[in-house]
C-alpha cells in the first residue's frame, strides 16, 4: 500500500454504545483506489466480515453507524 495515494476525505462525530454505555466518537473516513480487490485479514475481536459492495450497490439503511450514513449519502451525491 503506498499511503500517499490515501487521500483523507472527512471526519465526522458518533456515539458508540457499549456495554450500555455511549462513548463519543469521531469517524475518519479516506479514499484509497486499488486496482482489484484483496482479502482483508481481520481482527475478529473487532470485526466480523469484510465485504466489497460496489457504490451503486450500497444500501444506507445497512449501514451500523449514522456518521457513515451521512457521509455516503454526501459521497454517493457528489459522484
Amino acid at each position: 500500500m503506498d499511503v500517499s495515494n490515501l487521500q483523507y476525505l472527512t471526519s465526522l462525530p458518533n456515539v458508540y454504545q457499549y456495554k450500555e454505555i455511549d462513548y463519543n466518537t469521531i469517524d475518519l473516513f479516506y479514499e484509497y483506489n486499488v486496482s482489484e480487490k484483496f482479502e482483508v485479514n481481520l481482527e475478529l475481536s473487532e470485526i466480523s466480515e469484510a465485504v466489497w459492495i460496489p457504490l451503486k450497490q450500497l444500501q444506507l439503511e445497512d449501514l451500523a453507524f449514522d456518521s457513515q450514513k451521512k457521509f455516503f449519502e454526501g459521497y454517493l451525491k457528489s459522484l
